[in-house]
């Protein structure tokens, strides 16, 4: 499978589009609403996923599809894939199903597609030639991110250390970070406040940010395996690409770096302040580029071969089996 998708043929594509195909079918044939926790600024979703679970369902599996595809793009473009590579849209595609339920209709499809520009525009720091713009753009689309879910906010992290890395500290791009992350809540405060609703939001504000003690729970073993195996697989390639750091040139070792320092940040923010399932899929963009540089550099891809076959298997079986009694007259 690593050596399959390893290529850029057009065959390729075509076989990534069905498997995702084949893993969305059950949620578009039987669409379930959002359960999760309630978007702040743009609570429309929400009411979407519940008044209509199919048409939400549909708009969840583009913008999956679109996300998958600029990540294997910029993947390739920052050289922590090859250079014809289909492996981490294939990579996408697959985890972003592992649970069944929330995983196929979230709001948490849209911000992984805005935090995409992220990551995009913090690679690209050492090559702009306005770096300023830069890291306000990547700042105002966390805070574009954080309109609906506020804990997002804590991935102005990334951006300071991303600066770090790329040694360009100056004390105006902090300023602007901030600014940045601030200007979208700047916009919808104003909006709050002429419809008479900014003292009733501020509070609504402040509760997302209510430390969690839960753990969350998965409802079946098939999902507790899928998961058992992809949290294996991250935190060897975390180690793995750790390991491997010294090793990789400069621009490749800080890019490795920054990807590590999103999984870590976004993963602290999970445990911190949120026990949603569906959370777990803003850990995808960082989780699914570790995973494929790493595979890309195991010497012995057979194994790994088998445990993705058997991932992928389990997958779609748990998204069939779950819903077999609807399938059944």
């Amino acid at each position: 499978m690593i050596r399959y998708f390893n290529t850029g043929y057009i065959s390729r594509y075509l076989v990534v589009f069905a498997i995702a195909i084949l893993l969305w079918l059950p949620s578009i044939l039987y669409p379930s609403p959002y359960v999760g926790r309630e978007t702040y600024a743009f609570n429309f979703f929400t009411y979407l996923s519940i008044s209509n679970p199919l048409f939400f369902t549909i708009i969840s599996m583009v913008f999956t599809l679109i996300t998958a595809f600029m990540l294997n793009l910029y993947s390739i473009k920052f050289n922590l894939s090859g250079k014809v590579n289909t492996l981490v849209w294939a990579l996408y595609i697959l985890i972003s199903s592992a649970v069944v339920g929330g995983f196929h209709n979230n709001p948490i499809t849209i911000t992984n597609i805005i935090m995409v520009f992220v990551w995009m525009n913090l690679m690209n720091l050492p090559q702009s030639t306005n770096k300023i713009i830069t890291i306000y753009n990547s700042s105002f689309l966390i805070g574009l991110a954080a309109l609906l879910f506020p804990v997002l906010i804590f991935l102005v992290l990334l951006v300071w250390l991303t600066i770090f890395v790329h040694r360009v500290m100056n004390l105006r791009f902090l300023v602007v970070s901030l600014v940045g992350i601030a200007t979208p809540f700047f916009f919808i405060m104003v909006w709050f406040f002429f419809t008479g609703n900014l003292h009733e939001q501020l509070f609504n504000l402040i509760s997302y940010f209510k430390i969690s003690t839960e753990i969350p729970i998965f409802d079946n073993v098939l999902n507790i395996t899928s998961i058992a195996i992809i949290t294996i697989l991250t935190l060897m390639s975390v180690f793995g690409v750790l390991a491997m750091l010294s090793e990789q040139n400069i621009n490749t070792r800080r890019n490795l770096l920054i990807v590590v320092l999103f999984f870590v940040i976004n993963t602290a923010i999970l445990v911190v302040f949120n026990t949603n399932i569906e959370f777990l899929l803003t850990l995808l963009i960082p989780i699914v580029l570790l995973i494929t540089y790493w595979l890309n550099q195991v010497r012995r891809p057979k194994v790994y071969n088998i445990i993705l076959t058997i991932l992928l298997l389990l997958i779609l079986v748990n998204q069939y089996y779950t819903r077999l009694p609807n399938f059944i007259p």
